[in-house]
C-alpha cells in the first residue's frame, strides 16, 4: 500500500484494483485529491479490473445468443462490458485522466492560481 493513501480509500477493492489505484495516485498525485477523489478512483480501478475479466470471460463467445423459443439478444456478459466501458469512460473525465479532461484541468488550475495571485497583490 502506498503510504500516502489511507486504507479507508480502497473500499474493498481487489488487490488488482489497488495497483491500478496506487499508479494512477502516484502518477497524478498533483491533479487528484486522494481525500476527495478516492471513491471515484476506487471505482475506476475497479471497473477496469471488471472490464478485464469480463473480456476474458467473452473470449471466443458470440455476443448474440439464442433462447430456446427461438429469439436472439446480447449475451449479458457483453452488456457488462458496455457499462464497465460506459463506467470507465466517466470516472476517466472526472478525474482527469483523459487528455481533453487534463487540459481542462489544466486551465482551471491556471485560473484558480492567477486569482491567488491577484487576491496577494491586491
Amino acid at each position: 500500500m502506498n503510504s500516502k493513501i489511507p486504507e479507508y480509500a480502497y473500499l474493498g477493492i481487489s488487490d488488482e484494483a489497488r495497483k491500478i489505484f496506487d499508479d494512477i495516485a502516484n502518477i497524478y498525485e498533483d491533479k487528484i485529491d486522494i481525500a476527495l477523489d478516492f471513491a471515484s478512483l476506487a471505482i475506476y480501478a475497479e471497473s477496469c479490473i471488471r472490464l478485464k475479466r469480463y473480456f476474458e470471460m467473452t473470449r471466443d463467445k458470440n455476443p448474440v445468443v439464442k433462447s430456446k423459443n427461438g429469439e436472439t439478444y446480447t449475451h449479458p456478459l457483453f452488456n457488462q462490458i458496455s457499462k464497465c466501458t460506459d463506467e470507465i469512460s466517466r470516472f476517466a473525465t472526472k478525474l482527469g485522466l483523459e487528455p481533453n479532461a487534463r487540459k481542462k484541468i489544466d486551465l482551471d488550475l491556471l485560473e484558480i492560481k492567477r486569482r491567488k495571485n491577484r487576491k496577494k497583490s491586491a
